[in-house]
């Protein structure tokens, strides 16, 4: 993946990450929002984000409280490098919202995501 492309993961590509398909790569888990939507994908990273040389996969467990918005991201699955592992949990918070779960009776409720994001 060259810089300009780096430029281009979105929030988007993030939620609706591939699962891999190569055997020596670790198993990526599906996306799962306990109910919520993806509501505002947007762009989150830039070319000076990523550290040069650094790749992978990073799984995130995270809250989505009935406002939309993550809260307690913690990385579950480490891509191998520190400041990789950490872009998720310390940018996607400030950019991401749900429609949130909704109980029976149609009423907001807080639930738990996890989601794989690939670098």
């Amino acid at each position: 993946m060259n810089n300009g492309m780096k430029a281009c993961i979105c929030a988007a590509v993030a939620i609706y990450a591939a699962v891999a398909d190569g055997s020596d790569l670790p198993k990526i888990p599906k996306p799962d929002f306990g109910g919520a939507v993806p509501e505002r994908p947007s762009h989150w990273l830039s070319d000076a984000d990523v550290p040069a040389g650094e790749h992978g996969v990073v799984v995130i467990s995270f809250g989505i409280g009935i406002d939309g918005r993550m809260s307690d991201c913690h990385v579950v699955q480490s891509s191998g490098f520190k400041q990789l592992d950490a872009l998720p949990c310390k940018t996607l918070p400030k950019v991401m919202r749900f429609k949130p779960a909704r109980d029976q009776n149609g009423n907001p409720v807080a639930t738990h995501g996890t989601n794989s994001v690939r670098f």
